[in-house]
This record gives structure tokens, C-alpha cells and sequence, in this order.
């Protein structure tokens, strides 16, 4: 380098890139089966979302006694709450893990249970009650009281009680999730550094 030359520095993006590239190479390092579970243990997230969805549904309809659109309703609750469970937990958590934005074990906890809680259990619920108040409004002549949202929820305290112990079903399992998806991410570290003991 000459002295009128100075130094190429990288930029904040070059690093980043860098850095996603180390962390995708380490990761393609792990055994199968830890990149199996980190790929795919989401899965299990939202199964169990399924599986709330047509339970919140079921109890809903026979509550407010809604026969119409039965086999509607339970797809629906079978698709929309295992993709969103799913594809969140993929997006809200495994990405930023890999990507190294997700360095603290209790971050990671935390933002897995956050995840499996709302996305898992609360979406699954809430999604119960407007599909199901959509398709009365659409089968049946309401008066005006009973277009109101009270009218729908006071009666459905029971449903959400008994839902309750979902929220804090999934907040467990997407704590479970976060916490062995980091211990993986762990394990991607220390090839890295074993990988530097050896070029010593």
C-alpha cells in the first residue's frame, strides 16, 4: 500500500453479510439432526396451535349453538393457525438466532414462550370468535344487541378459561423451544472456536 492509499475499511452491511455467511456455514457444520429440530421443531408449535383452534371452535359453536359452515370453520382453523404459528416462530425467532441477533439464553426464552403464547394460543382463540361471529352474522338476522361484541364475549367467559391453560401450555413449549434452539446455536459457537484452536 502506497502512502497516499488508505486502508479499505468494510461497512456496517459488508459485516453483517459476513457474518450471516460464518453463522450459515457453522450451522450447515452441526449434525443432522440438531439442523433438523432447528429447521423444523416450529412444527410441533404449530400443531399444538391446531389443535387449540379446533378446540376454541368447537366450544364456541356449541356455546352459541352454530351449526352452519361446520367443515368451513374447522379448516379454517386447522390452516390458519399452524402456518402462523409456524412461519412467526420461523420468522421471529429462528431467523434473528441464526443471524446472531439473539445472543442471551432468557432473550430467547422469553421471546419463545411471547411467541408461543400469542401466536400459538391467543391468535387460535381470537380467531374462533370473529370466524365464527362472521358466519352467524351471515346465517342468521340479528338485532341490533346482538352485532355488539359484548353480546359475543359475555357468554364466552367459560371458552376462554378453559383456554387459558393453552396460553400457558404453548407459552411453555415456545419457552422450550427458544431455550433448546439456543443451546443449538451454542454448539454452532463452539465449532467456531474449536475450529480457531486448532489453526493456533
Amino acid at each position: 500500500m502506497t502512502p497516499t492509499e488508505s486502508p479499505k475499511l468494510n461497512s456496517p452491511t459488508q459485516n453483517l453479510t459476513n457474518k450471516k455467511k460464518v453463522l450459515q456455514e457453522l450451522f450447515e457444520q452441526l449434525p443432522e439432526e440438531d439442523q433438523k429440530y432447528m429447521k423444523y421443531a416450529s412444527a410441533f408449535l404449530g400443531l399444538n396451535a391446531t389443535l387449540y383452534g379446533l378446540a376454541a371452535n368447537n366450544s364456541f359453536r356449541r356455546l352459541l349453538n352454530i351449526p352452519q359452515a361446520s367443515i368451513t370453520s374447522a379448516l379454517s382453523m386447522t390452516f390458519f393457525p399452524l402456518i402462523s404459528a409456524t412461519v412467526g416462530y420461523n420468522w421471529l425467532f429462528t431467523q434473528p438466532l441464526l443471524a446472531g441477533d439473539l445472543n442471551c439464553s432468557s432473550d430467547a426464552v422469553v421471546r419463545g414462550g411471547l411467541i408461543g403464547s400469542v401466536l400459538g394460543a391467543m391468535y387460535p382463540i381470537a380467531l374462533a370468535v370473529s370466524l365464527n361471529k362472521s358466519i352467524a352474522a351471515r346465517t342468521a338476522s340479528w338485532t341490533g344487541k346482538q352485532k355488539t361484541w359484548r353480546y359475543w364475549l359475555a357468554p364466552s367467559g367459560p371458552v376462554f378459561k378453559k383456554m387459558s391453560l393453552a396460553m400457558v401450555l404453548q407459552g411453555m413449549t415456545g419457552a422450550y423451544l427458544g431455550f433448546t434452539h439456543h443451546r443449538t446455536y451454542e454448539k454452532m459457537l463452539q465449532i467456531c472456536e474449536f475450529s480457531k484452536d486448532l489453526t493456533d
